[in-house]
């Protein structure tokens, strides 16, 4: 295994040309891709592995390894459920399904896309976020709220000042955005996720920004809230997880 650095590095990119799907994961994790790409060797690199700390969605692409996916995974792998591999295809997943002991898979991954009109929505009590509220989410890959409100969007509903829900991108602000949604427990089928999702995708229309939405297929909820928001695109694909690594 070779950390890719210099000419390689440029080589490596080329390989992730044709990702088909995740693309906002992607140019993000290309954006700290230095000290983070690595291959089976250092010349001319057929496969690569692009390491996301921050965000915890890493990228294996190009010809299908298994030995060099399962030397790499201790590089993602943590003691928490959760740090995940997106693969271009299905002879990725096929393979690496093999390897039960380092990864597993809940089914395929969906990416909602292609946001119809929709009707008037109710969004009189969603705020914008500020830092007082992202404080409150500190989301992943951010180093500071201020730093979040500067960058990216979020609107959520709150009750004295406390989020009960939100509807937030996870990425800076570009021609399009990955939304990402959340409900306080004790909140859940009131509607709320509804209404923040709702003033984030208008503020997509209102900016011609193309808003994308990724649910594990299992996840019935989210997926059926992406349908009622009005996405009528919808493409699978797999994410592989890790298994925690056990404590010594």
């Amino acid at each position: 295994m070779h950390e890719l650095v210099g000419e390689a590095m440029g080589q490596a990119y080329d390989l992730f040309e044709g990702f088909p799907h995740d693309r906002l994961f992607l140019q993000d994790g290309l954006s700290r891709a230095e000290g983070n790409l690595f291959a089976p060797s250092g010349d001319n690199p057929k496969t690569a592995l692009l390491r996301n700390r921050e965000r915890q969605v890493s990228f294996l692409v190009g010809e299908v390894d298994l030995e060099f996916a399962v030397n790499t995974s201790p590089l993602l792998n943590t003691t928490e459920w959760g740090p995940c591999v997106s693969l271009p295809s299905d002879d990725w997943a096929d393979e690496l399904k093999k390897q039960d002991d380092c990864f597993y898979f809940d089914g395929p991954m969906l990416t909602f896309s292609s946001l119809t009109e929709p009707d008037e929505p109710d969004i009189e009590d969603v705020v914008r976020l500020g830092e007082r509220h992202v404080e409150q989410i500190k989301p992943r890959g951010w180093e500071s709220p201020a730093e979040f409100v500067r960058q990216s969007i979020g609107f959520g509903v709150a009750a004295e000042d406390k989020l009960l829900s939100y509807a937030i991108s996870n990425f800076t602000l570009s021609d399009s955005m990955e939304v990402a949604v959340w409900t306080s427990p004790d909140h859940h089928r009131n509607g709320l996720a509804y209404r923040s999702a709702s003033a984030l995708l208008e503020f997509c229309r209102t900016e011609n920004i193309a808003p994308l939405w990724t649910s594990w297929s299992g996840n019935t909820a989210a997926c059926g809230l992406a349908r009622k928001l009005g996405f009528t695109k919808e493409v699978a694909h797999d994410w592989a997880f890790l298994k925690p690594k056990k404590h010594t």
